[in-house]
């Protein structure tokens, strides 16, 4: 999976079945994780999903769909002072983290 960390935002090479997991930090900020999907009309649905640390979450995502984690008022007052790391497989290839 390709990582983009100068914008903390995750773009989907192919689409597959993915599976990603929160190793440490506070998943508080990943309660905000967005998934972007262009449309053909150029639209984005958003989603967001509740995270515990550990426990993997299985999506299918399409290629070119962009992961990434929201920030807000709420989340980033308790998410300040760590990191939040991740771990996002796609079934049959190598893990990529962020």
């Amino acid at each position: 999976v390709g990582l983009n960390y100068v914008s903390g935002e995750v773009v989907m090479p192919e689409t597959g079945n993915y599976v990603m997991v929160i190793t440490s930090g506070n998943p508080a900020l990943l309660l905000c994780a967005t998934f972007l999907k262009n449309d053909r009309q150029n639209q984005e649905e958003k989603f967001t999903m509740d995270v515990t640390l550990g426990k993997p979450i299985c999506m299918t995502l399409e290629k070119g769909t962009r992961l990434r984690l929201a920030k807000t008022k709420e989340n980033t007052a308790k998410g300040a002072s760590c990191t939040t790391k991740l771990v996002l497989y796609r079934h049959g290839s190598n893990a990529a983290s962020a």
